[in-house]
């Protein structure tokens, strides 16, 4: 499984400097999550791992590569916020656009597959855009898995999914030996997805630990949330 290493990145819109000098690191096989506020750049930092944006300096690799280079992007599933799949494509034509993208030669086997996993069989020939809000979320789940990706970068994962589907991802995620990056703003799904937090303010980490190392300093009478708010604010 990958390594992925983020090396003093920093990134502007406009003029909004929204990351400055980040930078972490994930392990062969290890699985983070980057929690933080609302506009402190965690989607900023999942595009920028996947290779959809380019820092305005320092850098990223994935095993030593450049996450543009082709061969990144075959091992890489990667999960947008709020994922729009082609809406004027059936549900299956996606889930098989995406595999033959990957050039799996059991494309059709692995679209249908991975539609049965995430409930959306009965969909197939129905166009995207007709799907509610969590079955389109299903879908790209479904493209992002279906080629058994060995690096996951996936952005509010558990959006718009009802309790049993949120099971089954956190299941599925578990189960990988994927190395795994998510970014949300939701601490029982950090916590579910992956082992250690990272807490993203004022363009940087500030704060990484497990969920152990936190409640282990919670006096009496504080709740996790507080503590996590807390170190949020820091």
């Amino acid at each position: 499984m990958p390594e992925l290493r983020i090396e003093d990145i920093s990134f502007s819109y406009e003029n909004n400097n929204v990351l400055k000098g980040l930078s972490l690191h994930l392990s062969s096989g290890e699985k983070a999550s980057i929690i933080g506020g609302n506009g402190k750049g965690k989607t900023t930092t999942l595009k920028i791992a996947a290779g959809l944006l380019r820092p305005d300096s320092g850098q990223v690799s994935i095993d030593g590569l450049s996450p543009e280079d082709e061969r990144s992007k075959a091992i890489m599933g990667y999960l947008p916020e709020d994922a729009s799949p082609y809406g004027m494509l059936s549900v299956y034509e996606n889930v098989y656009y995406a595999a033959s993208l990957r050039g799996l030669d059991n494309a059709r086997d692995m679209a249908n597959s991975m539609m049965e996993t995430f409930g959306i069989r009965g969909y197939s020939y129905i166009p995207a855009s007709k799907l509610s809000r969590g079955n389109r979320q299903r879908l790209s789940l479904a493209m992002t898995f279906v080629h058994n990706p060995s690096l996951l970068i996936m952005d509010e994962p558990l959006n718009y999914l009802d309790i049993p589907t949120q099971e089954k991802v956190i299941q599925m995620v578990r189960k990988t030996d994927a190395t795994v990056l998510v970014s949300t703003h939701v601490l029982s799904t950090a916590h579910s997805l992956t082992d250690r937090i990272m807490i993203l303010n004022s363009g940087r980490i500030t704060w990484q630990g497990t969920i152990d190392d936190v409640t282990s300093t919670i006096t009496e009478g504080d709740r996790l949330e507080q503590k996590i708010a807390k170190l949020m604010e820091q």
